[in-house]
């Protein structure tokens, strides 16, 4: 309960930011050398990273220089979101990663978030399906979803009506196998893939990156995601 003492919390910041002046960067820059008694600026406060990227201790208004100070949503750079309407049109998803070792466990939990709140099917898939390996050969003890057949797809998301929830699905090298399951599991319950929302997503480069290793060439790769990409956008 309120008291009738109590301030609107806009009214208690500005009261609360009129005791302290504004600095400028030369001067908290002169308030810090100060402090640091003679030793470098540079080599005490700047860091580096290993790409030799800058760091300062402090980031203030100065260093986001308004390139497009008055963009409208919706409008190029989409500072403020890609939609005119903003999330007005279009509310906000809840796709919590649902971790679990086998399709069946998967299906189990999702159904129990779904009915909770969550409003997108966030599939994490394990390493030998996001490394298109054969299952069998590769042991991994990582919990996420093994899906080498229709079969494991179809057993997780058994039940849920995936026209209508939007999906999420990191493929690891390539996304074309996972496209083709989706697409068989679609046709299997006469369902229209055009009604197939969210992301079905992969990074060669970021797998290369991580393992190592590639299951085939990069131009390969990327001429499967193509595929993947012109199928979805014009499907038959």
């Amino acid at each position: 309960m309120r008291n009738k003492n109590d301030q609107p919390l806009e009214n208690l910041f500005d009261r609360l930011s009129r005791q302290f002046v504004n600095a400028t960067d030369a001067e908290w820059r002169s308030a810090a050398e100060k402090l640091l008694k003679g030793k470098s600026f540079e080599k005490t406060l700047i860091s580096r990273t290993i790409e030799n990227i800058s760091l300062s201790p402090i980031y203030g208004a100065s260093d986001v220089p308004e390139t497009f100070p008055n963009a409208n949503p919706g409008e190029f750079p989409f500072q403020r979101g890609a939609t005119a309407g903003g999330f007005f049109n279009r509310n906000w998803q809840i796709a919590q990663e649902i971790r679990a070792n086998s399709p069946r466990t998967f299906n189990s939990m999702l159904k129990n978030d779904l009915s909770r709140g969550q409003n997108v099917i966030h599939l994490p898939l394990d390493f030998a399906t996001r490394s298109a390996m054969d299952p069998d050969k590769v042991a991994s003890a990582e919990n996420a979803v093994p899906v080498s057949r229709l079969d494991d797809f179809s057993a997780a998301i058994d039940g849920v009506d995936c026209s209508k929830i939007p999906f999420h699905i990191y493929c690891g090298v390539s996304n074309i196998f996972i496209s083709a399951i989706i697409a068989a599991e679609f046709e299997k319950h006469h369902r229209n893939i055009a009604e197939l929302t969210g992301n079905i997503a992969a990074d060669p480069i970021g797998e290369l990156a991580t393992t190592g290793q590639l299951p085939t060439s990069l131009n390969n790769l990327y001429n499967e995601i193509a595929s993947a990409g012109k199928f979805f956008a014009e499907p038959s």
